[in-house]
């Protein structure tokens, strides 16, 4: 976060020095520069789960959810997570592991940024526990034993870890 504002200042000095000397190549090529340098480091704000859960606030902070800045937001929302996920298999493949081992990284990145519930179901309280997929919404429950008697007797196929929003599939001789 302090590296992506300290771009953005030399961003805004380069801009006023390119004002004020519009002629001289010097300075336009320093303000280009400054915007190449905030734009990688927005995208790597983006892909961190501070940057992911910021963006999430902003957009369900937004008055007008189908404005364009909204879309923006998405978009970066979207691109962070993918970045976060090519970050992580690119560690995984360095650190010379297998394809299971990159899967397994990709995964667990995902997990971090992953939320539980569309914003809509989303309260002020944390999300512990389990849920199940019903016709008349998400059914919540403390316990996984409770929520796989609901989700058997819902005849859903699964049900859901609340915090992390892991699906846990039922086994045939569960149904």
């Amino acid at each position: 976060m302090k590296e992506l504002q300290a771009a953005e200042e030399r961003r805004t000095a380069a801009q006023l020095e390119a004002a004020e000397r519009p002629d001289d190549v010097d300075a336009q090529q320093r303000l280009r520069q400054a915007e190449e340098k905030v734009a990688r480091k927005l995208a790597a704000y983006d892909s961190s789960p501070r940057g992911q859960s910021d963006l999430r606030s902003a957009i369900a902070a937004a008055a007008d959810p189908s404005a364009i800045a909204v879309d923006e937001l998405r978009t970066r929302l979207a691109i962070g997570r993918i970045t976060r996920v090519d970050q992580k298999r690119a560690l995984a493949r360095s650190r010379g592991g297998s394809a299971v081992e990159e899967s397994r990284e990709a995964d667990k990145a995902l997990r971090r940024l992953r939320h539980p519930a569309p914003p809509a179901e989303i309260s002020e309280t944390p999300a512990l526990g389990f849920y199940v997929l019903t016709d008349t919404g998400a059914d919540r429950y403390t316990a996984a034993s409770a929520a796989r008697t609901a989700a058997i007797a819902a005849g859903a196929p699964n049900f859901y870890d609340a915090q992390t929003g892991d699906q846990v599939v039922l086994h045939r001789g569960e149904r």
